[in-house]
Parts: structure tokens; C-alpha cells; sequence
């Protein structure tokens, strides 16, 4: 279990003299300094444990209650700002210029404190991952039929992930158990629920779009304005696959939004035959 620490003062630390108190989420130990630092020079040490999600505070004083609260709301405010500080650093370097130390010199911070939120570089993508969900599916029409939900939870998935530069790859191969990511999740699974689909074909039809989603914008975002002309080289050997020079041109003629509608659109069509091949006549 990773603990971190922190020395508390005032009412909190007289309300826990003397005491060893566990709490859902925090741990505080005094702990009595050497002989003759006197009676009220106890450290109170705070233990953070990430494997509690919740608070839990037992009958202390209003005073106490207080400290605590605000200690774990200053920790999320600080945990949001080192979020929005990466985002807006992975725009001037990108994914592989985005590293630990970097970002604490943008916070004007050691690099070290860094891991006071996030233990590696991978659990910082993952807290960004879900930084990024945060604008998708805020509003979502209760009467909204089912396959209109999830070409707009797409459309507004690609937004999101277009917003930053190389979000696409921050999102690919993170699985965060977070708010947002989770609540975009459900709404896509629980779309095809409603269609009529089985746990199994919601679970991989919903996977199955988001991965379009990722897989498009990391080429879009790639490409970024597109290909120059072909080399002579790259010419000579195009002038073997006729097939090919013809799905350059219509790649290259379309812009990405009517490509991703298209792309988008033929799996909800096939997800339309799937779904309604379970749904009993």
C-alpha cells in the first residue's frame, strides 16, 4: 500500500494527541519527539490510502471534521491542477516529450512531489485519459433512440480527443477506472442494452467504436493538413497498384469528418443487423 505523508497543526493536531485513528481514507499516528521538545511538539502524520475512494470521518470535533475536509479538497484541487498543467504541456511537446520531470518544472515543482498524486508517468496518462472524457455526453436526451446516442457519443469522443495534441495516444492502451471514462463507457453499453443486445454484444459493440474512435484520430492527428504529392520513387511504385492510386485519391479527396461519418455509420449499421437479429419477432 503506497502512503504519503504530511505534518498537520492546529485543531487537528490537538484533537489527536496521544491517538493512533484510522480513517477510510487517512491514517494519523503522533508521534512524540525526543525528550524535552515538549508536551505539545507531537507530529501528527497524515497516511494517504489509495485503495480507499471514500472519507470516512468518525464523531470528532466540527474542528477536526473541518481540517480533514479540507486537506482531502486541497488534494484534489491540487491533483486537477497537475492534470490541466500536463494537457496543456503534451499541446507544446507532445506524448513522447511529455515526461515527470518536465511537467514539475511547468509546476514549478520538484519532481518528486509529482508521485504524491501519481506513482509513474502511466498513471498520470490515466488521470488524463479521463480528463479528456470530461466534455463527452454531459447531455444526453432521455428519449434519444439508441443508435443516434452512440453516433453522437462517437462524434463528440473524436472532439475530445482532437481538443489536444496526440490525445488519441494518450487514450490508447489506458483502462482508467475513473469517473468519466466509466460514465462515457456505460452510456455506450447501456445503448445497446436497450436495443436489445446481450451482455456480450453491447460490451464489444461499444469497444469496437471506441476503438474506431482512437484508431481514427491517432491517423488524423498524424496526417495532420495530409500527404504531399508522391515522390518519383513513391510514383514508380504506385504505377504498379492502379487500386491503390484510386483509394489514395478518394482518401485524399474527402475530408476526415465525411470519412469518420462514413466509418462510424457502417458499424452502427451492422450493430442495427446484429441487434436485431437477438431482438425476438
Amino acid at each position: 500500500m503506497d502512503r504519503q505523508r504530511t505534518r498537520l497543526c492546529g485543531p487537528l493536531r490537538s484533537s489527536l494527541e496521544n491517538s493512533d485513528i484510522r480513517t477510510g481514507k487517512f491514517q494519523f499516528t503522533s508521534q512524540p519527539q525526543p525528550h524535552g521538545s515538549g508536551p505539545h511538539n507531537n507530529n501528527i502524520e497524515v497516511h494517504f490510502h489509495e485503495d480507499h475512494s471514500k472519507l470516512t470521518l468518525l464523531d470528532w470535533p466540527n474542528s477536526v471534521r473541518e481540517s480533514i475536509v479540507n486537506l482531502e479538497t486541497n488534494m484534489r484541487v491540487i491533483k486537477s491542477e497537475v492534470i490541466t498543467t500536463a494537457l496543456k504541456l503534451l499541446d507544446e511537446v507532445g506524448l513522447e516529450g511529455l515526461t515527470m520531470r518536465k511537467l514539475a518544472e511547468a509546476l514549478k515543482i520538484q519532481a518528486p512531489s509529482l508521485y504524491w498524486h501519481f506513482a509513474n508517468k502511466d498513471a498520470l496518462l490515466e488521470g488524463m485519459a479521463d480528463a479528456l472524457m470530461q466534455s463527452v455526453a454531459t447531455s444526453n436526451p432521455a428519449d434519444e433512440p439508441w443508435d443516434a446516442c452512440l453516433g453522437r457519443v462517437a462524434s463528440e469522443m473524436r472532439d475530445a480527443l482532437l481538443s489536444r495534441r496526440d490525445a488519441a495516444r494518450v487514450f490508447a492502451g489506458t483502462y482508467p477506472l475513473s469517473e468519466n471514462v466509466l460514465r462515457v463507457g456505460s452510456l455506450l453499453i447501456s445503448s445497446l442494452k436497450q436495443a436489445g443486445a446481450d451482455d456480450r454484444v453491447a460490451t464489444w459493440g461499444a469497444f469496437t467504436i471506441v476503438y474506431f474512435v482512437i484508431g481514427f484520430v491517432i491517423e488524423e492527428q498524424a496526417l495532420g493538413g495530409g500527404k504531399e504529392n508522391a515522390s518519383p520513387e513513391e510514383a514508380h511504385i504506385l504505377s504498379g497498384f492502379p487500386l491503390a492510386t484510386i483509394a489514395i485519391r478518394e482518401i485524399t479527396a474527402a475530408n476526415a469528418a465525411e470519412r469518420f461519418a462514413f466509418g462510424l455509420d457502417l458499424q452502427i449499421r451492422a450493430l442495427r443487423v446484429l441487434v436485431g437479429e437477438m431482438v425476438p419477432n
